[in-house]
């Protein structure tokens, strides 16, 4: 092989892995930025995530916990902040709104992120992303029930 030819080999490779990386840097940047939750299981805000009942000695409980607002906020250096504002129903009695609130580090997926917790022990999740959303299927009801949460940018 020339010293000619070789050169034009090394150039056309380091161009290569160059836009490689470009588009992973283009694609993690259209990932950045504050998404607010739009659906909560199926439904829009206010939505319903568990509705159950508490077996208690004295009374069982008539549970419920509604999803009010949220939004999860993907930043440039790669640390997130997940928050959720929940009501708690005791017999369609309801308790002042709290808020959820999470946060750690992320890293770039095949078709999304994934999302590990400083705040909350092992507490992990995957967001899919696709045209402006991110698709999480988690407990946010802390009663062991899953629900899908869709976030819009």
């Amino acid at each position: 092989m020339t010293p000619a030819r070789l050169s034009r080999l090394l150039v056309g490779a380091v161009t290569l892995a160059g836009a490689a990386c470009a588009d992973g840097a283009l694609q993690l940047n259209a990932l950045l930025g504050v998404y607010a939750l739009e659906t909560a299981a199926g439904q829009p805000l206010p939505a319903v995530v568990l509705d159950t009942i508490i077996p208690d000695p004295a009374r069982d409980l008539q549970v419920k916990v509604v999803v009010t607002a949220g939004s999860l906020d993907v930043k440039p250096d790669g640390t997130y902040e997940h928050r959720v504002e929940r009501q708690l129903l005791v017999f369609d009695t309801p308790e002042p709104i709290t808020a959820w609130v999470d946060g750690g580090a992320f890293a770039t997926t095949d078709g999304g992120l994934r999302f590990v917790s400083n705040l909350i022990q092992n507490m992990s999740f995957t967001a899919v992303a696709a045209n402006g959303t991110l698709v999480i299927e988690q407990d946010l009801s802390e009663e062991g029930q899953t629900a899908v949460y869709v976030y819009r940018k």
